[in-house]
């Protein structure tokens, strides 16, 4: 059934339910946004075996040179599918997330997820645009940019990076207002530091 036709559906529904005869007390609008509710609510429960799977880009991949590393998702992103870097040995169909118990184990070298049993962990990072930081600087990497120079304001202990969208704690260090990647960032990744 096409889109349209859902929509007369449910006007017709909605019609029979209501004293109203307006059209803009059920504007077309209103069911549109009810629809793509649903579907993003339908895609995030249904069998996975049901989706197809959409590609993305993994131009922004990060490598933190310590055999982790991290990948800018799409702002329509709703769940994993399947994931594989070229250098594993399998295909990760479940991710975790930070909360889950073995996402600590990340943390060490010791007890990591490594290229035969590797671990994809979904973080949900916000936006530095909505948690409120005072000031920010934004920088486009040139190739293989390592070092960002922050020269807009004085960075403070508090300070946050994001990296082609994803706010990161890991893989950067800090001396004064310079901030220094191990490895070079592709050209074109966005960069962000805040305090």
């Amino acid at each position: 059934m096409i889109r349209a036709a859902i929509i007369e559906k449910v006007r017709g529904f909605i019609e029979e339910i209501t004293p109203f005869d307006n059209d803009e007390v059920v504007s077309e609008t209103l069911i549109d946004e009810l629809l793509n509710d649903s579907d993003t609510e339908m895609r995030r429960k249904i069998p996975i075996h049901l989706i197809e799977p959409a590609y993305f880009s993994t131009v922004a991949l990060i490598d933190n040179a310590d055999g982790t590393g991290f990948i800018g998702l799409p702002a329509d992103f709703l769940r994993l599918h399947s994931f594989k870097m070229s250098e594993w040995k399998r295909t990760i169909c479940e991710a975790i997330s930070e909360a889950h118990p073995k996402y600590k184990l990340q943390q060490s070298t010791v007890t990591r997820g490594g290229t035969i049993k590797p671990v994809v962990v979904i973080r949900w990072a916000q936006s530095y645009t909505n948690i409120g930081c005072l000031q920010t600087q934004v920088f486009e990497a040139t190739a293989s940019q390592k070092i960002f120079t922050v020269t807009e304001f004085v960075l403070t202990d508090d300070y946050m990076v994001w990296v082609g969208g994803v706010l990161t704690s890991l893989g950067h260090n800090r001396s004064g207002n310079i901030v220094t990647f191990p490895v070079g960032l592709p050209e074109g990744t966005e960069v962000v530091i805040a305090n």
